[in-house]
C-alpha cells in the first residue's frame, strides 16, 4: 500500500538504516490492495499478486538490492508459504513475520540464560 512507503523510509533514516538501503526508492508498494491478495488467496489464484512481487522485486535488484523484505503481514505470508517463495533469481527473501517471531525466540533464551536485555538505541532508549 503506497500509504506506508514514506513513514517506511522516515523508519529507516531513523534508526540510521539509510547505508544498508538501496539509493532509489529503498521503499516501493505493489500498489495492490490488500483485498485483492485476499481474494486471490481465497480463489486458490496467488499468481497475480506473485508476478507484481515479482515484478517490484526485480526492480529493486536492478536497483541493486541484495536482499527483499516483504513488508504486509498477508503478502509475505503469501509469497513465502503460498508460493514458497526464498529468493527471487538469487536474492534472498525475508518474511519478517518469520525474522519477528525468531528475535522474540532469541530473546527469551538469553533471558533464560540470564543475561539482561537492554535497548540502548532507537525508540526504546
Amino acid at each position: 500500500d503506497a500509504r506506508y512507503v514514506a513513514p517506511m523510509e522516515e523508519v529507516i533514516k531513523t534508526y540510521d538504516m539509510r547505508g544498508m538501503a538501496i539509493d532509489h526508492k529503498p521503499v516501493r508498494s505493489l500498489d495492490t490492495p490488500e483485498m485483492m491478495a485476499l481474494g486471490c488467496l481465497a480463489q486458490g489464484d496467488i499468481t497475480p499478486v506473485i508476478n507484481r512481487v515479482k515484478e517490484v522485486g526485480e526492480a529493486c535488484i536492478n536497483d541493486g538490492a541484495d536482499v527483499l523484505i516483504i513488508g504486509c503481514g498477508i503478502l509475505s505470508v503469501i509469497v513465502t508459504e503460498g508460493a514458497n517463495m526464498s529468493n527471487l533469481n538469487g536474492v534472498p527473501i525475508v518474511d519478517p513475520d518469520v525474522a519477528s517471531v525468531k528475535v522474540m525466540e532469541m530473546m527469551v533464551d538469553i533471558a533464560r540464560a540470564g543475561i539482561p536485555i537492554k535497548s540502548k538505541g532507537g525508540l526504546l532508549a
